[in-house]
Protein backbone atom coordinates (compact mmCIF):
# COMPACT_ATOMS: atom_id res chain seq x y z
CA UNK A 1 0.00 0.00 0.00
CA UNK A 2 1.15 3.53 -0.79
CA UNK A 3 0.27 6.91 0.68
CA UNK A 4 -2.35 8.74 -1.37
CA UNK A 5 -0.67 12.07 -0.53
CA UNK A 6 3.11 11.61 -0.97
CA UNK A 7 3.25 8.19 -2.67
CA UNK A 8 5.62 6.64 -0.11
CA UNK A 9 5.02 3.02 1.01
CA UNK A 10 2.86 2.68 4.11
CA UNK A 11 4.14 0.77 7.15
CA UNK A 12 2.48 -2.59 7.49
CA UNK A 13 -0.76 -2.40 9.48
CA UNK A 14 -0.73 1.38 9.65
CA UNK A 15 -3.41 3.72 8.34
CA UNK A 16 -1.27 6.85 8.80
CA UNK A 17 1.69 7.73 6.59
CA UNK A 18 4.91 7.99 8.63
CA UNK A 19 6.42 10.40 6.09
CA UNK A 20 3.79 13.12 5.64
CA UNK A 21 1.28 12.25 8.39
CA UNK A 22 -1.70 11.80 6.07
CA UNK A 23 -4.55 9.58 7.24
CA UNK A 24 -5.49 7.39 4.28
CA UNK A 25 -8.83 7.46 2.48
CA UNK A 26 -11.09 4.50 3.04
CA UNK A 27 -9.31 3.54 6.24
CA UNK A 28 -12.61 2.86 7.95
CA UNK A 29 -14.12 3.80 11.30
CA UNK A 30 -15.11 7.24 10.00
CA UNK A 31 -11.55 8.49 9.46
CA UNK A 32 -11.19 11.38 7.06
CA UNK A 33 -8.29 12.21 4.78
CA UNK A 34 -6.22 14.81 6.60
CA UNK A 35 -2.79 15.97 5.50
CA UNK A 36 -0.21 17.53 7.75
CA UNK A 37 2.00 18.48 4.82
CA UNK A 38 4.95 16.62 3.36
CA UNK A 39 7.40 19.52 3.72
CA UNK A 40 8.20 20.89 7.15
CA UNK A 41 8.83 24.62 6.88
CA UNK A 42 8.11 27.69 8.94
CA UNK A 43 4.91 28.48 7.02
CA UNK A 44 3.39 24.99 7.25
CA UNK A 45 4.29 24.94 10.95
CA UNK A 46 2.39 28.20 11.48
CA UNK A 47 -0.56 26.89 9.48
CA UNK A 48 -0.90 23.67 11.48
CA UNK A 49 -0.14 24.86 14.97
CA UNK A 50 0.86 28.29 16.31
CA UNK A 51 2.79 27.03 19.32
CA UNK A 52 5.08 29.42 21.24
CA UNK A 53 8.11 27.65 19.76
CA UNK A 54 6.90 28.03 16.18
CA UNK A 55 6.10 31.70 16.76
CA UNK A 56 9.59 32.27 18.17
CA UNK A 57 11.13 30.57 15.13
CA UNK A 58 9.05 32.74 12.81
CA UNK A 59 10.03 35.95 14.63
CA UNK A 60 13.73 35.05 14.43
CA UNK A 61 13.34 34.23 10.74
CA UNK A 62 11.66 37.59 10.09
CA UNK A 63 14.50 39.41 11.89
CA UNK A 64 17.08 37.59 9.75
CA UNK A 65 15.17 38.54 6.57
CA UNK A 66 15.08 42.17 7.69
CA UNK A 67 18.81 42.03 8.40
CA UNK A 68 19.42 40.82 4.84
CA UNK A 69 17.85 44.06 3.60
CA UNK A 70 19.78 46.18 6.11
CA UNK A 71 23.12 44.61 5.19
CA UNK A 72 22.31 45.21 1.52
CA UNK A 73 21.75 48.89 2.30
CA UNK A 74 25.00 48.97 4.30
CA UNK A 75 26.96 47.48 1.39
CA UNK A 76 25.47 50.03 -1.00
CA UNK A 77 26.24 52.96 1.30
CA UNK A 78 29.79 51.63 1.77
CA UNK A 79 30.35 51.31 -1.98
CA UNK A 80 30.61 47.53 -1.88
CA UNK A 81 32.45 46.96 1.41
CA UNK A 82 33.30 43.24 1.50
CA UNK A 83 32.28 42.88 5.17
CA UNK A 84 28.69 43.90 4.59
CA UNK A 85 28.44 41.95 1.32
CA UNK A 86 29.54 38.78 3.11
CA UNK A 87 27.13 39.54 5.93
CA UNK A 88 24.26 39.84 3.44
CA UNK A 89 25.18 36.57 1.66
CA UNK A 90 25.57 34.65 4.92
CA UNK A 91 22.29 36.11 6.23
CA UNK A 92 20.47 34.84 3.13
CA UNK A 93 21.85 31.37 3.82
CA UNK A 94 20.70 31.51 7.44
CA UNK A 95 17.22 32.66 6.37
CA UNK A 96 16.88 29.69 4.03
CA UNK A 97 18.02 27.22 6.69
CA UNK A 98 15.63 28.67 9.29
CA UNK A 99 12.77 28.64 6.78
CA UNK A 100 13.05 24.85 6.63
CA UNK A 101 13.38 24.63 10.43
CA UNK A 102 16.84 23.03 10.35
CA UNK A 103 17.72 24.50 13.72
CA UNK A 104 20.84 22.46 14.63
CA UNK A 105 22.28 23.09 11.17
CA UNK A 106 21.45 26.80 11.54
CA UNK A 107 23.38 26.94 14.81
CA UNK A 108 26.43 25.23 13.32
CA UNK A 109 26.21 27.46 10.24
CA UNK A 110 25.91 30.60 12.36
CA UNK A 111 28.90 29.68 14.53
CA UNK A 112 31.11 29.17 11.49
CA UNK A 113 29.99 32.17 9.45
CA UNK A 114 28.87 34.99 11.74
CA UNK A 115 30.86 34.18 14.88
CA UNK A 116 34.06 33.28 13.04
CA UNK A 117 34.30 34.51 9.43
CA UNK A 118 32.34 37.77 9.69
CA UNK A 119 34.09 38.83 12.89
CA UNK A 120 37.54 38.15 11.39
CA UNK A 121 36.70 40.07 8.22
CA UNK A 122 35.23 42.91 10.28
CA UNK A 123 38.33 43.20 12.45
CA UNK A 124 40.80 42.98 9.55
CA UNK A 125 38.87 45.63 7.58
CA UNK A 126 38.86 48.03 10.54
CA UNK A 127 42.53 47.39 11.32
CA UNK A 128 43.67 48.04 7.73
CA UNK A 129 41.73 51.29 7.45
CA UNK A 130 43.11 52.56 10.75
CA UNK A 131 46.65 51.58 9.79
CA UNK A 132 46.35 53.61 6.59
CA UNK A 133 45.34 56.67 8.62
CA UNK A 134 47.88 56.21 11.43
CA UNK A 135 50.93 55.37 9.35
CA UNK A 136 52.70 58.48 10.68
CA UNK A 137 52.81 57.23 14.25
CA UNK A 138 53.28 53.46 14.38
CA UNK A 139 54.16 53.39 18.09
CA UNK A 140 50.90 55.01 19.07
CA UNK A 141 48.96 52.91 16.55
CA UNK A 142 50.21 49.61 17.95
CA UNK A 143 49.70 50.69 21.56
CA UNK A 144 46.13 51.64 20.69
CA UNK A 145 45.40 48.33 18.99
CA UNK A 146 47.03 46.23 21.71
CA UNK A 147 43.89 46.28 23.84
CA UNK A 148 41.48 45.52 21.00
CA UNK A 149 43.74 42.75 19.67
CA UNK A 150 43.72 41.09 23.09
CA UNK A 151 39.92 41.26 23.06
CA UNK A 152 39.85 39.86 19.52
CA UNK A 153 42.09 36.91 20.44
CA UNK A 154 39.97 36.20 23.51
CA UNK A 155 36.82 36.33 21.39
CA UNK A 156 38.32 33.95 18.82
CA UNK A 157 39.18 31.47 21.58
CA UNK A 158 35.56 31.57 22.73
CA UNK A 159 34.38 31.11 19.13
CA UNK A 160 36.63 28.07 18.71
CA UNK A 161 35.13 26.71 21.91
CA UNK A 162 31.61 27.31 20.54
CA UNK A 163 32.34 25.51 17.27
CA UNK A 164 34.05 22.59 19.04
CA UNK A 165 31.23 22.19 21.57
CA UNK A 166 28.61 22.51 18.82
CA UNK A 167 30.13 19.65 16.81
CA UNK A 168 30.37 17.51 19.96
CA UNK A 169 26.78 18.38 20.89
CA UNK A 170 25.22 17.69 17.51
CA UNK A 171 27.36 14.80 16.25
CA UNK A 172 27.95 12.69 19.36
CA UNK A 173 26.07 11.33 22.35
CA UNK A 174 27.64 13.93 24.66
CA UNK A 175 25.30 16.77 25.63
CA UNK A 176 26.85 20.21 26.02
CA UNK A 177 23.77 22.37 25.52
CA UNK A 178 24.16 24.42 28.71
CA UNK A 179 27.88 25.07 28.24
CA UNK A 180 27.30 25.87 24.57
CA UNK A 181 24.60 28.43 25.35
CA UNK A 182 26.80 30.16 27.95
CA UNK A 183 29.74 30.33 25.53
CA UNK A 184 27.54 31.86 22.83
CA UNK A 185 26.26 34.52 25.24
CA UNK A 186 29.85 35.32 26.32
CA UNK A 187 30.89 35.57 22.67
CA UNK A 188 28.08 38.05 21.98
CA UNK A 189 29.20 40.26 24.85
CA UNK A 190 32.86 40.17 23.80
CA UNK A 191 32.02 40.94 20.15
CA UNK A 192 29.88 43.95 20.99
CA UNK A 193 32.36 45.29 23.56
CA UNK A 194 35.35 44.87 21.21
CA UNK A 195 33.64 46.60 18.29
CA UNK A 196 32.61 49.54 20.47
CA UNK A 197 36.14 49.88 21.87
CA UNK A 198 37.69 49.70 18.38
CA UNK A 199 35.67 52.75 17.38
CA UNK A 200 35.23 54.68 20.62
CA UNK A 201 38.77 54.83 22.08
CA UNK A 202 40.07 58.28 21.08
CA UNK A 203 43.11 58.82 18.88
CA UNK A 204 45.03 61.69 20.44
CA UNK A 205 48.54 62.82 21.31
CA UNK A 206 50.16 61.82 18.03
CA UNK A 207 53.53 63.23 17.09
CA UNK A 208 52.18 64.84 13.92
CA UNK A 209 49.67 66.90 15.80
CA UNK A 210 46.98 65.97 13.29
CA UNK A 211 43.50 65.10 14.38
CA UNK A 212 43.83 61.48 13.26
CA UNK A 213 40.84 60.52 15.34
CA UNK A 214 38.60 62.53 13.02
CA UNK A 215 40.36 61.15 9.96
CA UNK A 216 39.83 57.54 11.01
CA UNK A 217 36.21 58.03 11.98
CA UNK A 218 35.42 59.94 8.79
CA UNK A 219 36.76 57.08 6.71
CA UNK A 220 34.89 54.49 8.77
CA UNK A 221 31.65 56.44 8.54
CA UNK A 222 32.12 56.61 4.78
CA UNK A 223 32.18 52.82 4.83
CA UNK A 224 28.95 52.82 6.88
CA UNK A 225 30.73 51.33 9.89
CA UNK A 226 28.02 51.78 12.48
CA UNK A 227 25.14 50.83 10.20
CA UNK A 228 26.85 47.63 9.10
CA UNK A 229 28.10 46.80 12.59
CA UNK A 230 24.56 47.05 13.97
CA UNK A 231 23.47 44.61 11.24
CA UNK A 232 26.16 42.22 12.48
CA UNK A 233 25.03 42.68 16.06
CA UNK A 234 21.46 41.83 15.08
CA UNK A 235 22.58 38.54 13.56
CA UNK A 236 24.75 37.72 16.58
CA UNK A 237 21.77 38.42 18.87
CA UNK A 238 19.51 36.21 16.72
CA UNK A 239 22.02 33.36 16.91
CA UNK A 240 22.35 33.76 20.68
CA UNK A 241 18.56 33.73 21.11
CA UNK A 242 18.34 30.65 18.89
CA UNK A 243 20.76 28.79 21.18
CA UNK A 244 18.93 29.99 24.30
CA UNK A 245 15.46 29.07 22.97
CA UNK A 246 16.73 25.74 21.62
CA UNK A 247 18.37 24.51 24.82
CA UNK A 248 16.58 26.52 27.52
CA UNK A 249 13.34 27.73 25.95
CA UNK A 250 10.23 26.72 24.04
CA UNK A 251 11.69 25.96 20.59
CA UNK A 252 11.35 22.26 19.82
CA UNK A 253 14.79 20.63 20.17
CA UNK A 254 13.88 16.99 19.53
CA UNK A 255 16.24 16.84 16.53
CA UNK A 256 19.23 18.15 18.44
CA UNK A 257 21.43 15.26 17.29
CA UNK A 258 21.96 15.79 13.57
CA UNK A 259 23.17 12.29 12.72
CA UNK A 260 20.44 10.73 14.83
CA UNK A 261 17.78 12.87 13.13
CA UNK A 262 19.01 11.83 9.68
CA UNK A 263 18.91 8.17 10.65
CA UNK A 264 15.38 8.48 12.00
CA UNK A 265 14.16 10.21 8.84
CA UNK A 266 15.79 7.55 6.65
CA UNK A 267 14.24 4.68 8.56
CA UNK A 268 10.73 6.09 9.07
CA UNK A 269 8.19 3.30 9.19
CA UNK A 270 10.78 0.60 9.78
CA UNK A 271 12.95 1.56 12.73
CA UNK A 272 15.42 -0.73 14.44
CA UNK A 273 13.68 -0.79 17.78
CA UNK A 274 10.57 -2.53 16.56
CA UNK A 275 7.24 -0.93 15.81
CA UNK A 276 7.26 2.46 17.52
CA UNK A 277 3.79 3.93 17.61
CA UNK A 278 0.27 3.56 19.01
CA UNK A 279 -2.44 0.93 18.85
CA UNK A 280 -6.02 1.91 19.58
CA UNK A 281 -7.74 -0.27 22.17
CA UNK A 282 -10.91 1.78 22.70
CA UNK A 283 -12.67 4.43 20.66
CA UNK A 284 -12.56 5.47 17.02
CA UNK A 285 -9.10 3.97 16.39
CA UNK A 286 -9.70 0.67 18.23
CA UNK A 287 -7.74 -2.14 16.57
CA UNK A 288 -5.69 0.20 14.37
CA UNK A 289 -1.93 0.68 14.55
CA UNK A 290 -0.33 4.05 13.85
CA UNK A 291 3.46 3.83 13.56
CA UNK A 292 5.60 6.78 14.58
CA UNK A 293 7.94 8.16 11.92
CA UNK A 294 10.32 11.09 11.97
CA UNK A 295 7.63 13.51 13.19
CA UNK A 296 5.55 13.37 16.36
CA UNK A 297 2.02 12.04 16.21
CA UNK A 298 -0.45 14.85 16.90
CA UNK A 299 -3.89 14.03 18.34
CA UNK A 300 -6.91 16.28 18.67
CA UNK A 301 -10.29 17.26 17.32
CA UNK A 302 -8.83 19.82 14.91
CA UNK A 303 -8.73 19.01 11.21
CA UNK A 304 -4.97 19.63 11.07
CA UNK A 305 -4.17 16.82 13.54
CA UNK A 306 -2.70 13.52 12.34
CA UNK A 307 -5.22 11.57 14.44
CA UNK A 308 -8.55 13.37 14.43
CA UNK A 309 -10.91 12.44 17.28
CA UNK A 310 -14.31 14.10 17.16
CA UNK A 311 -15.22 14.13 20.85
CA UNK A 312 -16.34 16.85 23.27
CA UNK A 313 -13.62 15.66 25.67
CA UNK A 314 -10.81 16.05 23.12
CA UNK A 315 -9.27 19.50 22.56
CA UNK A 316 -8.52 20.86 19.11
CA UNK A 317 -4.78 20.34 19.69
CA UNK A 318 -4.92 17.79 22.46
CA UNK A 319 -1.43 16.28 22.59
CA UNK A 320 1.69 15.31 20.66
CA UNK A 321 3.61 12.05 21.06
CA UNK A 322 7.20 11.36 20.07
CA UNK A 323 9.76 8.66 20.86
CA UNK A 324 13.13 9.25 22.54
CA UNK A 325 15.57 6.61 21.32
CA UNK A 326 18.13 7.69 23.91
CA UNK A 327 16.11 6.41 26.86
CA UNK A 328 13.63 4.14 25.06
CA UNK A 329 10.60 6.05 26.30
CA UNK A 330 7.80 8.01 24.70
CA UNK A 331 7.45 11.73 25.32
CA UNK A 332 3.92 13.16 25.46
CA UNK A 333 3.15 16.87 25.33
CA UNK A 334 -0.26 17.61 26.87
CA UNK A 335 -1.85 20.80 25.52
CA UNK A 336 -5.45 19.95 26.37
CA UNK A 337 -8.27 20.92 28.69
CA UNK A 338 -9.27 17.44 29.86
CA UNK A 339 -5.75 16.04 29.90
CA UNK A 340 -3.98 12.80 29.07
CA UNK A 341 -4.18 10.11 31.76
CA UNK A 342 -2.31 6.88 32.29
CA UNK A 343 -3.91 3.55 33.15
CA UNK A 344 -3.24 4.23 36.83
CA UNK A 345 -5.38 7.37 36.57
CA UNK A 346 -2.47 9.77 36.95
CA UNK A 347 -2.69 12.81 34.67
CA UNK A 348 0.31 14.14 32.77
CA UNK A 349 1.77 17.55 33.45
CA UNK A 350 0.57 20.09 30.91
CA UNK A 351 2.80 22.30 28.80
CA UNK A 352 5.88 20.06 28.91
CA UNK A 353 6.98 16.71 27.47
CA UNK A 354 6.31 13.85 29.92
CA UNK A 355 8.31 10.61 29.82
CA UNK A 356 6.03 7.57 29.47
CA UNK A 357 7.24 3.97 29.25
CA UNK A 358 6.48 1.62 26.38
CA UNK A 359 3.49 -0.63 27.03
CA UNK A 360 1.63 2.06 28.97
CA UNK A 361 -2.05 2.69 28.21
CA UNK A 362 -3.08 6.34 27.79
CA UNK A 363 -6.54 7.90 27.74
CA UNK A 364 -7.14 10.94 25.52
CA UNK A 365 -9.63 13.25 27.22
CA UNK A 366 -11.68 10.38 28.60
CA UNK A 367 -11.57 6.60 28.90
CA UNK A 368 -13.60 6.37 25.70
CA UNK A 369 -10.42 6.97 23.67
CA UNK A 370 -7.51 4.77 24.71
CA UNK A 371 -4.21 3.79 23.10
CA UNK A 372 -1.35 1.52 24.08
CA UNK A 373 2.21 2.71 23.46
CA UNK A 374 3.94 -0.02 21.45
Amino acid sequence: MYCTKCGKPLPQGSNVCSYCGAVQKGAGNGMQYQSRGAVDNIFSALAYGKTPGVIMEFVLWCIVCADVLLSLIASILANGNITWILLMVFSIGLAVILAFRLKPIAMLYGAGTFFLICNIVHFVSFYNKSMDCLYEDYDYMYSYFAFTIVLFVLEMLVVIGVITCAFIQFFSKIRLGNALTILVAVNLGLAVFRQIMMYAVPFSGTSSGLNLNAVVRTRLNTDSYWFGTICLWIILIVMTLLYIFFFWGAIDSRNEKILKSMNVAASAGGNRQGNIGLRGIRGIYAGQTILLGAKPITIGSGRQMMLVIASPYVSEQHCAIRFNSQNGCYEIYDNSKNGVRLKSGRGLQKGVYNLVRRGEVISIGSDEQQFILL
